[in-house]
């Protein structure tokens, strides 16, 4: 028996197997290989292969011969050059929050009615788009180094006459979000790690034009950022099995402000919202290896902690000031299995998962800071089972194939379970190793 430890800092936020523990951070939303990922329900925490990139980018240098294609949304290449690794990816969907600003969260028990982003009179861009993910990794060594970067970046102008040319409403919107990671991993002994930071940016004005007023409307992001912090190591590694442990920490900050100016009365109307989650647990995860089969078996803890503000001033006069946090602790169960060889052909592989959250709570406090009431509550969440299948196919030596072949939810009620959803072929990813 030998021990074995793998440690990395990485931009992840909680586990992908549980949504309710999920909070949107890049690099764990979008993995490179995610058909594999997606049919075993597993992710960076539990699993190693080459999506290892999205985590720690000092992975291109093991991976700096392969070239991708995610269910034709994204791809990219890694290749090795005189100077280093460079890998660089295209289309990738954005998988953050920092423009769905209309539809965040804006109710919580009847006290924040209202959310920053709603009174301003155009629509908010709902993603982003993502302009590119370049990477660079190096061999130093004794060391594999590799940096991410990320950009993100949207906008829309618009200038829309009401009664032309006495009534007008001028509008622009524009948004980014930048990412970038490091990594670090060592070569003689499995250790690795690495770190992501998010740097958020929101900006969106109007100006209604009549002619007798002039009113205007600005609402901006405070200091959106988000970081992320991971830890792993393989414990009791032996030829038939192996252990994995993970703990995580992560924080997203989305806090935002608005500010409404009216001509008639001179009045200024501000809105300010802090909007913060936070992530942390653990996660322990034990491989079965028989032959050409591997088992998983996978639990944890995980506890997201929600905190939102609310305050609206009217000049002096304050109109509106509340608080709100939410604490949800998720306990996910996770069985799965990849056999290769499948039907005695060397091409096949075959995968599939159930997951189901052992336990599923929700703590709920209102404060509100005007009258200096406060209300608290909690629930047990709808508990629901998820059951995957996917498959490989190995049509060249250098040519793989995965799919997620079918899928379906199903979650409580009376009967006892219904088919919530359930889909067939809906993703599959193309690597090719040059």
């Amino acid at each position: 028996m030998k021990l074995k430890l793998t440690t990395a800092l990485l931009g992840a936020s909680a586990l992908m197997m549980s949504a309710s523990s999920f909070a949107v951070v890049d690099g764990i939303a979008t993995n490179g290989s995610v058909a594999k990922n997606l049919s075993m329900n597993q992710t960076y925490f539990t699993m190693e292969n080459d999506a290892d990139i999205w985590m720690n980018p000092a992975y291109v240098v093991k991976y700096k011969a392969k070239a991708y294609l995610e269910d034709t949304q994204f791809g990219g290449a890694n290749l090795e050059t005189p100077f280093g690794v460079i890998g660089l990816y295209l289309g990738r969907t954005y998988s953050g929050n920092v423009a769905s600003y209309t539809n965040r969260p804006g109710y919580v028990g009847g006290v924040i009615t209202a959310d920053p982003g709603t009174n301003l009179p155009f629509g908010a861009i709902t993603a982003l788009e993502n302009k590119f993910d370049l990477f660079y990794g190096m061999d130093i060594g004794a060391f594999d180094v590799g940096l991410r970067l990320n950009m993100n970046g949207s906008s829309e102008t618009a200038n829309n006459p009401i009664v032309a040319p006495t009534t007008k409403d001028d509008m622009e919107v524009s948004a980014s979000q930048i990412n970038i990671s490091a990594g670090l991993r060592m070569k003689d002994m499995p250790l690795d790690a690495g770190m992501l930071f998010s740097l958020k940016s929101l900006t969106a004005t109007s100006a209604l034009i009549t002619s007798t007023t002039t009113d205007s409307r600005t609402l901006e992001g405070d200091g959106s950022k988000a970081l992320s912090v991971f830890a792993r190591m393989r414990l009791m590694e032996e030829k038939k099995s192996d252990l994995f442990v993970s703990v995580y920490y992560s924080l997203d900050d989305d806090s935002r402000k608005s500010v409404v100016k009216e001509s008639v009365g001179s009045t200024t109307t501000t809105e300010t919202m802090g909007d913060s989650e936070s992530v942390m647990g653990g996660m322990i995860t034990y491989n079965k290896h028989m032959g050409s089969t591997t088992l998983m078996a996978s639990t944890g803890v995980g506890l997201t902690t929600t905190s939102q503000s609310y305050k609206s001033t009217t000049d002096a006069t304050i109109n509106s000031d509340s608080t709100y946090t939410e604490a949800d602790v998720v306990i996910p169960f996770v069985l799965a299995f990849e056999s290769r060889n499948l039907m005695k052909s060397k091409k096949w592989t075959a995968r599939g998962s159930i997951q189901r959250d052992l336990g599923d709570a929700t703590a709920f406090e209102v404060k509100n800071n005007v009258s200096s009431l406060t209300s608290k509550s909690s629930q047990t969440n709808n508990i629901i089972t998820s059951i995957r299948l996917g498959a490989a196919y190995q049509a060249t030596k250098n040519l793989t194939i995965d799919a997620l072949v079918s899928q379906a939810q199903l979650y409580n009620n009376a009967n006892p379970f219904t088919v919530a959803t359930g889909s067939l072929l809906t993703y599959f990813t193309v690597s090719y190793a040059m």
